[in-house]
């Protein structure tokens, strides 16, 4: 009979600790879980807040953009012309200038379009006589031009005899480039 008690004993000593360690056994793995979401959370609040704040910032951005835009289209051609056009664009945009600024032209020439990442650079080479004052004046007309004119390299020469009373003539080698961007 003694053993008889013992097994009930250890019976109902058994009923109650499984119930009880199937309950920590629950609640180590909700607390385990639970750590688990916090550690998560910790790692996308940044992302969140940084969203959120794009988010917010969103009419600033898209202003800042087409004003981007509106900049860019000061300095360079659009993506959608096609690069011949742009090439006789600029040629004959920059003969204007020098012929408005008295200068000779004897020769224009527009090199092919060297790709870049963001930008072709279309190269254009003139040659043309004029005086130094009619220089300076081209020179400061193709600081208004738009898109944007860069001038790569001058080299200016004497042409025929300096006389001291007159402006000399100038032989003047110019190397200029308009950008066009390109599509992404």
């Amino acid at each position: 009979m003694a053993s008889r008690h013992h097994r009930i004993g250890l019976l109902q000593v058994l009923l109650l600790v499984l119930p009880i360690a199937c309950a920590v056994g629950a609640g180590a793995y909700v607390w385990h879980r639970h750590l688990a979401a916090q550690q998560k959370l910790a790692e996308l609040e940044p992302r969140y807040a940084r969203l959120e704040g794009l988010l917010q910032a969103q009419g600033d951005i898209e202003g800042l953009r087409q004003a981007a835009g509106q900049s860019l289209a000061r300095f360079a051609y659009p993506a959608d012309r096609n690069p011949s056009d742009v090439a006789s664009e600029a040629q004959q945009a920059i003969r204007a200038v020098m012929t408005e600024a008295r200068l000779d032209v004897q020769s224009i020439q527009v090199q092919p379009a060297r790709e870049g990442k963001t930008f072709d650079r279309i190269a254009v080479a003139l040659r043309m006589e004029g005086e130094m004052a009619s220089l300076q004046a081209a020179l400061a007309r193709l600081l208004a031009q738009s898109p944007a004119v860069f001038v790569d390299s001058v080299t200016v020469n004497l042409s025929g005899p300096a006389r001291p009373a007159a402006s000399p003539k100038l032989s003047i080698q110019l190397n200029l480039s308009v950008l066009r961007t390109r599509a992404s």
